[in-house]
């Protein structure tokens, strides 16, 4: 494996890694706007 080949690799490795911490982050900040939806539709 040359060099480039390389770096492309860990390239697209960075980018699914920083897609699927996106996802997972989009993911808590769904649950938390829920569970605080819940909240404040107790609290009316």
């Amino acid at each position: 494996m040359s060099l480039r080949q390389i770096t492309s690799q860990s390239r697209q490795l960075k980018g699914v890694l920083s897609g699927l911490i996106a996802k997972s982050y989009q993911i808590k900040l769904l649950l938390f706007f829920k569970k605080n939806q819940y909240k404040s539709f107790y609290l009316i």
